[in-house]
């Protein structure tokens, strides 16, 4: 699984350091996409596919379908990373995430988020602990144990 926070320096030609933890599932065939709320998403390979998919079954007319395919494929690159671990990020996808200096990894599970670290810093210092758990109690209205696995 993909998960966990790293903030990364982003050099003067664009390249930033991939969180070592996320680079093997990385593997040739995975891309990143611009996403929602300015950021940018890195698919491993069959999670790309299985999103594609999706789109087929959820999207609520063919003409939104096609509107979205257009933006997000025009918008997603192959992951090349250099010998060093590094990922070159393309002017427009650091302009679509206002990455400057320094960008934020968030794994997410099956795929990262990758954003600028300013805006995720703002984000955060919204987060306070009464707020996390509204929205935990709006999000899974059933207790947050109650989907937990049952200790073997």
């Amino acid at each position: 699984m993909l998960l966990g926070q790293f903030d990364h320096a982003v050099d003067a030609k664009g390249r930033v350091a991939v969180p070592a933890q996320f680079r093997p599932h990385l593997v040739p065939g995975a891309v990143v996409s611009i996403g929602p709320e300015g950021r940018l998403v890195i698919w491993p390979t069959a999670t790309w596919e299985a999103h594609l998919r999706t789109l087929s079954i959820t999207a609520g007319t063919p003409a939104e379908q096609r509107k979205y395919l257009r933006r997000v494929n025009a918008g997603t690159r192959d992951v090349e990373l250099d010998s060093q671990g590094r990922l070159l990020l393309h002017p427009s996808h650091r302009e679509f995430a206002a990455i400057g200096e320094r960008a934020t990894f968030v794994g997410m599970g099956e795929f990262v988020e990758l954003c600028s670290t300013e805006r995720w810093e703002d984000e955060t210092r919204e987060l306070t602990p009464e707020f996390f758990t509204e929205l935990t109690d709006r999000i899974n209205p059933m207790g947050f144990i109650a989907h937990a696995p049952a200790p073997s």
